[in-house]
């Protein structure tokens, strides 16, 4: 049974979160699982699961750069009054040069 590329995130993430909060058990770093910016994981894991389910498409790549925009801004490494702009320019971008097979077309 081959292993499937969504197994794999998965797991890689749960190993990668187990291995957070055993370091911080053991006094080797301070983790938290609940970040600033943590609730824009349910725009950014869905997105990056799809892309690795289904390839690369518009929708995808607008929710992950309209989850990891929001995450930047939650960190304050991304000014709040460029996250509109910058999205503007990423949807622009993913219609102009990502082809899709949603919605007909070519």
């Amino acid at each position: 049974m081959k292993l499937s590329r969504i197994d794999m995130f998965w797991g890689c993430l749960l190993i990668a979160v187990g291995i957070g909060f055993l370091g911080d058990s053991l006094h080797l770093w301070n983790f938290e699982f609940f970040f600033c910016g943590w609730w824009t994981l349910f725009i950014i894991v869905p997105s990056l699961c799809n892309i690795l389910e289904e390839g690369v498409k518009r929708l995808n790549v607008i929710g992950l750069s309209v989850g990891g925009l929001l995450l930047l801004s939650s960190w304050n490494l991304l000014s709040a009054e460029l996250v509109v702009p910058v999205l503007l320019i990423i949807v622009g971008a993913t219609l102009i040069f990502i082809r899709s097979n949603e919605g007909g077309g070519e």
